[in-house]
Parts: structure tokens; sequence; C-alpha cells
């Protein structure tokens, strides 16, 4: 692709042609869309320009213009940029219109209606995606709308008319062998069927899809299928077959790092515990989704995981817990609502209305019952409070700020000062502290009163005897029956030299206690040559703050390596924070690593910190580096040299201090010779290199694994009775030739 982006490049600057020149920018506008796109748009803006300027005769309504106009809508479309994709989109139509170019009109007006779609405007959305049924004379084309008309009246839930649009589709899906439009118009009939509660139809159809998907590795349509015939089976009140499949879905969506189909999975499991009254285990799928709804910024999914905890907790009579998701749950639906379009309304102003009244009602309830369990609890508290304030090793005491006399103090304070409680009581501030002190002790007590300050080291303080002692004070300020009250908290520093001296001592054995605890030999298991040079460099790196590079085999362990080198070097108390760069489309990858400002993008609603925000101080680990694309290669090496960024959508430099440990899989060198990733950096990143064995490099290790699973696995079943590998089975393992790691 490379190469060809080149050849298109030489051609624009050698040729004078203007119409040569304008098809020539819209041909690598087109190419650079996967590449780089803000590339593209600026190459698309020049074809717009130039195709504007040109006054042929023998160029016809302008078609170069319409070629542009059409990129600029796609590229603003990937860019979720909706309304100048619209605007670009609309304008091509119309010169496609002049031109008579059928086929492109179809693909605009299939685009138009893709935005009104994912704008929430069914209406329009349906108009468009019809108008360009019309247009369409190719029968993939014609199959692909019949479904996206489908998906309208199904949204809409015209299911009949849906129905009718999904059959029609498949029908000439099977005729042209068309396998995506077979899949998608299978799976649609699927989801359908259940919508109109006709399981034994939903059931045909999503087999029938399912083989498909299988036939063709179709991994994500599978895995999808998976979820919706769990659905099927749970709208059957069959929970052991829903279950069955669910958890199929779940195990392949998390395995491929289909997030969306986990999510799915995930709420569709507690759902069904729920069902079921196995309420704890309801909430633990239920508390793994929500972190993904949160992610996605999905009101839908984040609606419908509230409202399931909010339940759930309400089963287990946990009504504190179950009042906040309950009135989230409603805060989420009024914002739906109000988003809804004008047919939306008038079906969901009814349902609207029930449930608001139905869970305010149930709001009010756990408020009275909450509000009796905060008052049992403020009694409890009280006598808590008070145990706590006599049990602090400190001395404390409170002070009126205006007469300065002391109030109160704990026995610890009485104690430290060697007076008797009752003795206490009578003392004023002035009495505590010498004299010839009292002034400039006093100046800092405004200061802490003022918020400046709210420690003093050193303070002198005066025994009943006279003797002297010195204290560090911590403060707080409180309102208390209408008077401002300030709180001293008094620590003896006597033999503070002598703990400082017992800190020193307590670093130099940090170290030792570090490594001690961190048993490298049980984390990384194996006594073979290749695990104990492993274990050497590792130890090695630790000593030193610089970029690691580790390669390895898929499973062969590449996480773990990161994870020791991290708990044993110095920024162990730090965050490790892990990003797979293979997992994230290329749109989000960015965001994910940088962050985003407010108004960056349609739905980013509030700056959102990056990962290397996320691990500043610590350590950021890039799994699957070699599968990032170039142009975000050239910013992360920028983040190396500078140590600094942009989130995206800001203009403001982001300081961070990351040690960047990075793995992959791949070849990098030979990607770097193909062109596909940056030598600098590799460089960069391979400052140290560590190359982490597959199995068949340490087979003398399998003995021992062997034995440390199945101690593990005997453990977590509560097996008492620890099996053992005859000698035979042993040498067949041992002999076996292990073409990969696993």
């Amino acid at each position: 692709m490379i190469d060809k982006i080149k050849e298109l490049e030489n051609k624009i600057k050698a040729t004078t042609q203007t119409q040569e020149k304008i098809d020539l920018l819209n041909i690598l506008a087109d190419e650079l869309t996967s590449i780089d796109l803000q590339r593209a748009i600026t190459i698309a803006e020049e074809a717009k320009k130039l195709s504007s300027e040109d006054e042929f005769k023998d160029y016809p309504y302008k078609k170069g213009l319409a070629e542009a106009l059409f990129n600029l809508g796609a590229l603003n479309l990937k860019l979720f940029n909706y309304e100048h994709s619209l605007s670009n989109f609309h304008k091509a139509l119309s010169l496609f219109q002049k031109l008579g170019n059928v086929d492109k009109q179809s693909f605009t007006l299939n685009n138009i209606g893709l935005i009104h779609f994912m704008l929430g405007n069914y209406s329009s959305a349906l108009e468009f995606y019809l108008e360009a049924l019309k247009y369409s004379n190719k029968l993939k084309n014609i199959a692909g709308l019949n479904n996206n008309v489908g998906m309208i009246y199904g949204v809409l839930e015209n299911y009949e008319k849906a129905l009718e649009c999904f059959l029609k589709s498949l029908k000439i899906a099977y005729e042209i062998n068309s396998i995506d439009n077979i899949i998608s118009s299978l799976m649609n009939c699927c989801t359908t069927y259940l919508c109109l509660d006709k399981y034994s139809s939903a059931l045909e159809y999503g087999f029938k899809c399912l083989e498909v998907c299988k036939d063709n590795n179709n991994i994500r349509n599978e895995t999808k299928i998976y979820s919706t015939l769990g659905s099927v089976y749970k709208n059957m009140q069959n929970y052991p077959e829903a279950l069955k499949y669910l958890n199929k879905s779940l195990e392949m969506s998390q395995k491929n790092e289909n997030k969306d189909l986990e999510l799915l999975s995930l709420m569709n499991i507690g759902d069904i515990y729920l069902e079921e009254k196995e309420y704890k285990k309801a909430l633990i799928y239920l508390h793994k989704s929500f972190p993904i709804a949160e992610f996605f910024e999905s009101e839908e999914e984040l609606y419908t995981c509230h409202n399931l905890l909010a339940k759930t907790y309400k089963a287990l009579e946990n009504f504190k817990q179950s009042l906040i998701h309950y009135e989230k749950f409603l805060l989420i639906k009024d914002e739906l609502y109000k988003k809804s379009s004008d047919n939306q309304l008038k079906n969901l102003q009814t349902i609207h209305e029930i449930e608001n009244a139905k869970k305010e009602s149930e709001i009010y309830h756990f408020k009275n019952v909450e509000l009796k369990k905060i008052n049992a609890e403020l009694k409890k508290s009280k006598a808590q409070y008070k145990a706590v304030f006599e049990g602090a090793n400190d001395g404390i005491i409170a002070i009126d700020i205006e007469t300065k006399q002391i109030l109160f103090s704990n026995t610890q304070m009485s104690e430290l000062l060697d007076y008797t409680n009752e003795e206490f009581k009578e003392l004023n501030i002035n009495d505590i502290y010498p004299k010839k002190r009292l002034a400039s002790i006093l100046k800092q007590f405004d200061r802490v009163i003022k918020g400046e300050i709210k420690f003093i080291e050193n303070i002198p303080i005066l025994r009943k005897n006279g003797e002297i002692l010195y204290c560090h004070i911590g403060s707080g300020l409180a309102n208390i029956d209408e008077r401002k009250i300030i709180f001293g908290f008094f620590r003896d520093i006597t033999h503070l030299k002598q703990t400082e001296e017992t800190l020193r001592q307590t670093e130099h054995l940090l170290d030792a206690f570090i490594e001690n605890t961190y048993d490298l030999p049980n984390v990384l298991i194996g006594n073979s040559k290749v695990m104990k040079e492993l274990r050497n460099i590792i130890k090695k790196v630790t000593k030193h703050d610089i970029n690691v590079l580790i390669q390895g085999e898929t499973g062969t362990g590449k996480e773990l390596v990161a994870r020791s080198i991290h708990a044993l070097s110095s920024r162990f108390d730090k965050p490790f924070i892990a990003i797979n760069c293979a997992a994230f489309p290329e749109a989000l990858i960015e965001s994910e690593l940088f962050g985003y400002e407010k108004g960056a993008f349609t739905g980013a609603n509030k700056l959102q910190k990056g990962k290397f925000e996320q691990a500043d101080r610590g350590v950021l680990f890039l799994d699957e580096i070699g599968d990032m694309k170039l142009e975000l290669q050239s910013k992360l090496l920028r983040v190396l040299q500078e140590k600094e960024f942009q989130r995206v959508g800001g203009i403001k430099n982001v300081k961070v201090d990351v040690r960047i440990i990075a793995a992959t899989n791949k070849d990098l060198e030979k990607l770097c010779k193909e062109g596909l990733f940056r030598e600098e950096l590799y460089y960069r990143l391979k400052v140290v290199k560590i190359d982490v064995p597959a199995l068949r490099e340490k087979k003398d290790d399998i003995p021992i694994l062997l034995n440390y699973f199945l101690q593990k696995f005997t453990a977590e079943e509560n097996i008492s009775d620890i099996p053992f590998i005859e000698s035979n089975a042993m040498k067949v393992l041992l002999n076996y030739s292990l073409k990969y790691h696993t």
C-alpha cells in the first residue's frame, strides 16, 4: 500500500492535466483512509478545491468535485463528525444526480441513511434507505439495503415489515452466494422472530446462522449468534440452555477481546441469575459488565446495568445501593426519553410515566427504610467515635477559636501534660505554651485558622511540672453548636532522632524485603537453563529505569515478565497500566493512549485521561506493539523523546514520567525492513530486549510445571489426593514434538 501511495504522489507531481490530477488526488485520498485520516481529508479538500476551479467544458458537472465531496463525507463519518459528513454527502448526491451516476447515488443515499440512523432520526434514515434501493442495480447492494431497511423497521417495532425485508435480503444473498449478507439476514431473522415471541423460528434461523459462521470461520458473528441463541432460550425460560450459549459467547468474546459482545453476554447472564434468585452470582456478572458499559459511554447499556443492579440489591435488602442505582437508572432514562424521536415519544410516553411513578414510589420507600438504618447507625457511630477519640495514640484537644478556652481533651492529652481530666478542663491555651514563645505560636495557629497550613512542627508545650516537651501538631477546623472549633493532635517527638534512624534502616531493609517477598522463581516457574537466564536478566533490568522490549510467542508469559520487572523495580508502588494495542479499533486507540478533551468529538462529554496519564510515575505495558499503526507509532516516538503529549482535541502539553515495557509476538526487525514499523521507535523500545522461551525450548521444566498446576487445581477444587503422572505418560509428554508454544 505504501508503494502505491508513493506511486500516486509521483504521478500527481508529474501530471499537467487538471482532470487527471483531480482523479489521482481522489484515488490517493481513498487509499489513505485506512492509514492517515487527517492527511486523507487534506488531499480530498485539495481535490475539491481544484475541481471547483476547473472550467473545462469537456469535464461535465464536475465529476471530480462529486468524488471529492463523497470522500470528505466518508472521512468525516469515520471521525464521527456527522454534521460535516451530511453536508458533503448531500452536495455529492446533487452532483451525482446531474451526472446520472446511479451507483454513486445509491452509495451516497445509503451513507446519509446510516448517519440519520446513528443520530436516532429513524424516519429520515428509512426515507434515505428506501430511496437508495430505487437506484441500486447490484444484487449484493440490494440485499444489504434490505437489511438496513429491516433494521429501521425493527427499531420502530414494526417487526412484520422488518421480517419481510430480512427474508427478501436472505433470498437475494443465497442467489448470489454473498456470505456476509447471508449471515446478517439469518441473524436479523432470528432476532426479529425473538421479538415476535416466535421462538421455534428464531432458533431455526439462529442455528442456520451459526452453521454458516462456523463454515466460513466468521468468529465475531459466531460469537454474536451464540449470544442471540442464549437470549432466545432465556425468553423461553430455559435457563440451563441459555447459560450454555451465553457462556460460550462470553468465552469467545473475551478471548477475541470483543468488548461489546462481552458486555451483552455479561448482562444477560446476570439477568438470568437474578431471575433464578442467585443474587450474589448476578452481582458478580453485573459488576463485570458495568466498567465496559462506562468505557463505551453507552446510555442504553448503562441504563440496563443500573436497572438490573438496583433490582439485585433490592432483593438482597441492600436498600442504600439499590437506591443509588435506581436514581441513576431514572436519570439516564430521562436523558434517553428527551433524545427520542417523535415516533418513539408516542410509544415511550405511557411506559415512561408508569415506570417513573413506580420507581419514585420505590425510592420513597427505600429512603424511609434507609433513614431508619441511618438513625440506628448514628447512635452506634457516636459510641464508636468516642472510643476512637479516647483510643487514639495522640493527645487531642478542642479549643474555642474566639475565647482560646480548651473545651475538651482526651485521656492521652491529659497524661502527656500530667494533668487529670478535671484539671485540664480548667486550662486556657495560654497555660500550655511557654510565655516567651506564645506570640509566635498563636501566629501559627492564626495561619491554621485561615487555611494556610494544617501542620506545625517542633512546638514546645509545658507539662504541669514546668518541663518542656516538643510536639508535632496536626490541626483541623469544625463548627460545633455554632462555635468555631480548632482541633489539635499532639504527638511527642522526644524520640524523633531514634525514629529517623530507624526509618533509614527500614529503607535499606525495604529493597531486600521486596526481592524476598516477590519470589521470582515461584512466579516464573522452571529450573531449566533458559528460565534461570530469564530470571537473571529480569533482576538486572529492574535496577535500571530503562525501556524494555519483550519478545515471545503467544502464551509464553510476556505480561508476567513485565509485571515482575515492575514489582522488583523502584516503581513497584506506582501504577502498572497495561493496554493491548491490537484490541482497539484504529479510531479509538489514540484516545485510549493519550486521553481526550471534553468536546474533542461527538460523545466526548468530559475530559478523559489516557493510559499514559494513568501510568504517570509508574509503568505502561504496551502489549502487541507490533500491531500498532504507523501514524500512531510516530506519536508514540515523540512521547518517548519529549516525555510529553497532547490529548485528542487538546492544545496543552501534558508531561509524564513513564517507564515503557513493550511486548510482541512478531519480528519487529523484519517489520522495520518492510516499512511497517518505525526503526527509530524500535531502537527506543529495545534498550534491553528479553526473549521469553516457548515450552519446546524448556522441556526440562514440563514435570515441574505439571506438578505446579496439579497442586494449584486440586487446591482450588478442594481435592485432598494430588494425582500423579505415570513415568510412561511423562515420557510421552517429554518426547512430544511441540510445533507451537501451547
